[in-house]
C-alpha cells in the first residue's frame, strides 16, 4: 500500500473532523456535535507473542498492528417539563480501517431517558438504548479471519424509589438487555438478560452523593441454543448478587463511583460451570480543572463468555487514562493477556 493513499485515507478525515464548535439550540437543551476518531493498535487481534506471523492466515503481509479513524456526528438534548426532564443521547460514527478494511463498520450509540418525579416522595427513569459495535477482534480470529462480528444490543429500563426520610430512598428497577451477534458463527452467543434490583440508598445532606446496597437477580438465557443429551453447552443461568454501592463526588474536581460485594452464579444445565465469588468495579475521576483530568479503574467481573469447557470468564484488571484539552478523549493502554498475547493501543477522540 502506498504512502499516498494512507495519508488521504486517514489524516485528511481527521483535519475535517477537527473540533467544531457546536450550535447549541434552545438555550444549549440541544446541543449537536461532529467529531473525529484515531486509533493505533499494536496487536490488533490480541495474537499470542509465540505465533510466528506465517502461522496465521488472514494477516496481510505479516502485519500485527493496524490503526482506525472515523468521522462522528450526534445530537445531546437536556428537555425539562415541570419536574420531569427528557434526556437523549445519539451519535453514529462511521469506522475506517487502514490496512484490515474488511472490518470498516457503521456504528451507533442512541439513548433516550425520562427522568419523572411525582409529588416529593417518588421519583425514576424510564428509557432506552440501542447500540451497534464491532464485536472484539478476537471473534474475528473465531471467524477465521473471513468476516467480523457486528453487535447490536437493545436495553429498555425503568426504576422508581421512595423518599422513606429526608436522606433515605429504597429503589426498584427492571432491565432487560438483549445481545444479537451478526456472524453466524456467533449467533450461539445471543443473549436476553431480565434484571431486577432492589435496595435502599443513603443520599448525603439531600444532594446526589449516595451509599446504599443492591440485591440483584439476573435471569440469563441463550435463544438460538438447543440443549441435548450429552450437550456441552447450557441454554440459561441465574445470578445472584448482594453488593454495596457508592456515587460520590468531593469538590467538584474527584469522583468516586463503583460497586463491591458477593455474587453466585447458577446455570440451568451445567452446574460443574457454577461460579461463587467477590466481584466488583470501582472507578475514579481526578478533573482539577475541564482541561486536564486521570481517570482510574479497578474490577473483578464475571463476563459472558463460553467455550467447550466453559460458561463464563473472570477478569481481573485494573488501568488508567489521561485526558488532555487537545481532545475531547485521549487515553493509552498496555497489557498482557493470560494466554500471552501482549499489546498496547492509543485511543483519542476530538
Amino acid at each position: 500500500m502506498s504512502r499516498t493513499p494512507i495519508c488521504i485515507r486517514f489524516v485528511v478525515p481527521l483535519l475535517l473532523a477537527a473540533p467544531v464548535a457546536a450550535h447549541a439550540l434552545q438555550g444549549d437543551r440541544i446541543r449537536p456535535y461532529v467529531g473525529g476518531v484515531y486509533n493505533y493498535y499494536s496487536n490488533l487481534f490480541y495474537l499470542d507473542d509465540s505465533l510466528q506471523n506465517s502461522q496465521v492466515s488472514f494477516l496481510k503481509d505479516g502485519q500485527r498492528h493496524d490503526m482506525s479513524y472515523g468521522l462522528r456526528a450526534g445530537v445531546d438534548a437536556d428537555i425539562p417539563w415541570s419536574r420531569q426532564n427528557f434526556v437523549i443521547r445519539t451519535q453514529i460514527t462511521d469506522t475506517k480501517y487502514v490496512t484490515y478494511d474488511q472490518l470498516d463498520y457503521l456504528g451507533y450509540n442512541a439513548r433516550g431517558t425520562w427522568n419523572w418525579a411525582i409529588g416529593d416522595k417518588w421519583d425514576g427513569d424510564l428509557g432506552a438504548s440501542f447500540v451497534q459495535s464491532l464485536g472484539t477482534f478476537t471473534d474475528f480470529q473465531g471467524t477465521g479471519g473471513r468476516t467480523k462480528n457486528v453487535r447490536k444490543q437493545e436495553e429498555f429500563y425503568g426504576s422508581a424509589m421512595y423518599r422513606l426520610t429526608y436522606d433515605l430512598k429504597l429503589r426498584a428497577a427492571v432491565r432487560n438487555v438483549k445481545l444479537k451477534n451478526e456472524a453466524a458463527n456467533f449467533q450461539q452467543f445471543d443473549r436476553d438478560d431480565m434484571i431486577y434490583e432492589v435496595g435502599p440508598r443513603y443520599y448525603s445532606k439531600g444532594g446526589e452523593n449516595f451509599l446504599g446496597l443492591t440485591l440483584r437477580m439476573t435471569d440469563g438465557k441463550f435463544p438460538n441454543r438447543q440443549v441435548l443429551p450429552g450437550s456441552m453447552l447450557d441454554n440459561g443461568y441465574k445470578e445472584y448478587s448482594m453488593l454495596g454501592v457508592v456515587d460520590y463526588r468531593y469538590s467538584g474536581e474527584t469522583s468516586l463511583r463503583g460497586e463491591l460485594g458477593w455474587t453466585e452464579r447458577r446455570n440451568d444445565q451445567l452446574s460443574q460451570r457454577d461460579f461463587d465469588g467477590v466481584t466488583g468495579r470501582l472507578n475514579v475521576t481526578y478533573s482539577p480543572s475541564g482541561v486536564v483530568g486521570v481517570f482510574a479503574s479497578v474490577f473483578r467481573e464475571i463476563g459472558a463468555f463460553q467455550d467447550v469447557t466453559t460458561n463464563h470468564i473472570l477478569t481481573q484488571a485494573s488501568g488508567s487514562a489521561p485526558a488532555t484539552g487537545t481532545a475531547r478523549n485521549c487515553n493509552s493502554r498496555r497489557a498482557t493477556t493470560t494466554r500471552g498475547a501482549s499489546f498496547w493501543a492509543i485511543r483519542t477522540s476530538f
